[in-house]
């Protein structure tokens, strides 16, 4: 009978973990799914971003109607690339404010203002380097975000025991001098 009741204990202490962890790396896989959407599409928009900078100060301006439409062409495309990843950033943000930590959310909100002021600017090119900057410092905020939040970092204690002793590369002490003591 006690075996019994400690065996059924057992099972139950057993679910209940199982259950507890099985919640906690379902939560995990969904942050990393969401920070792997936000990602790639900030990757997209700051591409499409470059890409139209590239385009409007690199790439010859001419009267060739040939030209003219490859240009306006272009521009359509990496215009409506960078809008699909932007509205995709959008609405991943909105999941964003239950699932991310506050350090991603802080950066995502500044990417919004940024974007939102980068609407005022007075040049086209202004605007452009606006919003290429912002995103490019988003990006960069939200893969270091992503990297403590998901705790991508947590294995570098061990590098303490495995990286190899410094090995020692110059002349060492000078030997000592045995001839002039003796004299």
């Amino acid at each position: 009978m006690l075996t019994t009741l400690v065996g059924l204990i057992g099972i139950v202490i057993g679910a209940w973990l199982n259950a507890l962890l099985t919640t906690r790396r379902e939560r995990w896989n969904l942050r990393r799914d969401l920070y792997t959407r936000l990602l790639e599409n900030l990757g997209e928009a700051k591409a499409a971003q470059g890409s139209l900078w590239d385009l409007e100060v690199n790439d010859r301006h001419s009267d060739i109607e040939s030209v003219v439409n490859y240009r306006k062409n272009r521009i359509e495309e990496l215009s409506k690339r960078d809008d699909d990843a932007v509205q995709s950033i959008r609405r991943a943000t909105s999941i964003a404010a239950i699932m991310l930590s506050n350090e991603a959310l802080h950066t995502l909100n500044g990417l919004q203002f940024e974007w939102s002021k980068a609407k005022n600017e007075n040049t086209y090119f202004n605007y452009l380097d606006t919003r290429t900057a912002a995103t490019a410092k988003a990006y960069q905020l939200l893969v270091d975000a992503a990297k403590k939040d998901l705790r991508m970092e947590s294995h570098l204690w061990l590098r303490a025991f495995t990286k190899p002793p410094p090995r020692n590369c110059g002349p060492g002490p000078a030997p000592p001098e045995s001839g002039a003591a003796a004299s």
